[in-house]
């Protein structure tokens, strides 16, 4: 699966994929080539056989979910987008990085980083969706102060850092009340959100548009992930333009891919669940 072939990167130490920079080369971009290949597959196998939902290991604590993967149109199309655009960044990485001393160190993390990006579009349910989104903002933290050296660069890591951790709160807040209301955290059962919001007053459906309102302030944090964004306009300067440039790309598609998961799938973050 993509995903974790991405994120199998994150596992090797630094010192090591700096060592070796010809095979980090060639792992990272046979990697986005395969992860591609595989999404034109997955979007080719959803235009005969409709959304796909494999769940592939089953929790009964702390919470009951199912780990596993749920693949529908728009989740295709963030594939295809996400991988394409993240082949070309890593193609071009090696070229601009050409003769750097950290040059395996930052394929490790843009591959980890386009791996955790690719685990929220797949994601089965909220616990894994916001799993993945705190491990994108993780990712990109690392790519940000790849040159830790320059203070710029940590600055603007530093407030990015402060600004993610707001969007996780909101993120776990609604993560929180999904649960408390509906007992559940599978979008699978997204069909009972409809009914709990517009059903009569209950404990259950008053506390929806709270719901909503936590997950649309922990999605918004997403494009403000992006270090020009909240005032630190020099950031790309301090931490190279290819850095700024991948931190850019992940944060439009994690903050697009956010939101229109939800929205996808019943979730209206501007107001509650719609048919």
């Amino acid at each position: 699966m993509p995903p974790l072939l991405f994120l199998l990167f994150g596992l090797v130490p630094a010192g090591i994929a700096n060592r070796h920079v010809s095979l980090m080369r060639s792992s990272a971009s046979a990697a986005s080539a395969l992860a591609f290949l595989l999404a034109v597959t997955t979007a080719g196998m959803l235009l005969r056989s409709g959304p796909v939902d494999v769940p592939l290991y089953s929790l009964t604590w702390p919470i009951k979910m199912s780990l596993g993967v749920y693949l529908d149109s728009l989740s295709s199309i963030m594939l295809l987008l996400i991988t394409f655009i993240g082949a070309i960044i890593i193609r071009y990485s090696i070229s601009y990085l050409d003769r750097d001393a950290t040059q395996g160190r930052f394929l490790k993390w843009i591959a980890f980083t386009l791996g955790t990006v690719l685990l929220l579009v797949v994601s089965r349910n909220l616990v894994m969706f916001t799993a993945a989104w705190m491990l994108t903002s993780f990712g990109l933290h690392q790519l940000l102060t790849h040159y830790s050296d320059r203070s710029w660069a940590v600055w603007a890591a530093r407030k990015k850092f402060l600004i993610s951790r707001l969007g996780d709160v909101m993120l776990l807040a609604a993560l929180g009340l999904t649960y408390f209301c509906l007992g559940s955290v599978e979008y699978s059962e997204h069909s009972l959100l409809r009914s709990a919001y517009r059903g009569p007053f209950t404990l259950q459906g008053s506390c929806i548009s709270e719901l909503w309102q936590c997950a649309g302030c922990g999605c918004r944090p997403a494009n403000k992930q992006r270090p020009n964004q909240f005032g630190t306009t020099e950031s790309a300067d301090a931490a190279g333009c290819i850095v700024d440039g991948t931190c850019d790309l992940c944060c439009d598609c994690l903050g697009i891919d956010g939101r229109l998961s939800f929205e996808a799938r019943g979730y209206d973050l501007r107001s509650g669940p719609y048919d």
